[in-house]
């Protein structure tokens, strides 16, 4: 399925710092173990030749986290791999505990960059949970959305959710492509009460039956009827993605 992704948020944005300076960091113990300064930049370029598969990983990986695959995050455990391996070879060469210590950083850092990328796209605002080749409808358990923006308001159905999002699919098709900064609001009648959050707008189907929305704002007031409030309802009642489909 055919998905356009309308915001991307500063965890991809550190996610490709991370792999981009995962090079530096090998650059700089690469130096360290040579006894040679790691701003001599004709040392830099012959590391960049030395390491070339882990460069020609790096632009892999940045595509693949730029479009948010779900594959990226295997190029990060590639990446990790290979600087880790290098800098053991390092190690073997010549003993060095400071080379020692920043590599044992550099995989507790790599671990958690792992740990918030996964997460990150698994986001149901990045995954709408069904095919475009499907045959039927989406959801057998169908709980019903009303998206309310500037530019149109229209009916659909949840596909997937979380606490800090959503994604819909649409019982017709958009007329237009959305505005990159529209602000959308949804509406959820259950059991005579009606349920509000405003969110933005983060992903839509190039087919405009699919609109996957962050929450901007989540207010953990009881007495209110917004998102958070409906979403512990959907738990206690056993409502999940995986299960309803």
């Amino acid at each position: 399925m055919k998905t356009t992704i309308k915001k991307r948020g500063p965890i991809l944005a550190n996610t490709l710092a991370f792999i981009v300076l995962s090079f530096f960091f090998l650059h700089v113990v690469t130096c360290l173990s040579h006894d040679v300064s790691s701003f001599y930049w004709t040392y830099l370029l012959q590391n960049i030749l030395r390491f070339k598969i882990l460069i020609l990983t790096i632009l892999f990986a940045t595509v693949y986290i730029w479009k948010l695959k779900p594959s990226s995050s295997y190029f990060l455990l590639l990446i990790t791999t290979l600087v880790t391996l290098e800098s053991f070879v390092l190690i073997f060469e010549e003993f060095n505990k400071l080379i020692l210590f920043l590599l044992f950083f550099y995989i507790v850092i790599s671990y958690y960059f792992y740990q918030i990328w996964n997460n990150e796209i698994e986001e149901p605002y990045y995954n709408a949970n069904y095919d475009e080749g499907d045959l039927f409808q989406p959801m057998l358990f169908k709980i019903k959305v009303k998206v309310i923006s500037d530019e149109f308001i229209e009916t659909g159905i949840l596909t997937n959710w979380n606490y800090s999002g959503l994604f819909i699919y649409l019982d017709k098709a958009l007329e237009a492509k959305p505005s990159s900064n529209v602000k959308l609001a949804i509406e959820i009648n259950h059991n005579g009460k009606t349920f509000k959050q405003q969110g933005s707008l983060i992903t839509y189907n190039q087919d405009l039956r699919g609109l996957g929305l962050k929450f901007d704002y989540l207010n953990s007031d009881q007495h209110s009827f917004n998102w958070m409030q409906i979403n512990e309802i959907f738990e206690d009642l056993g409502y999940v993605p995986g299960y309803l489909t």
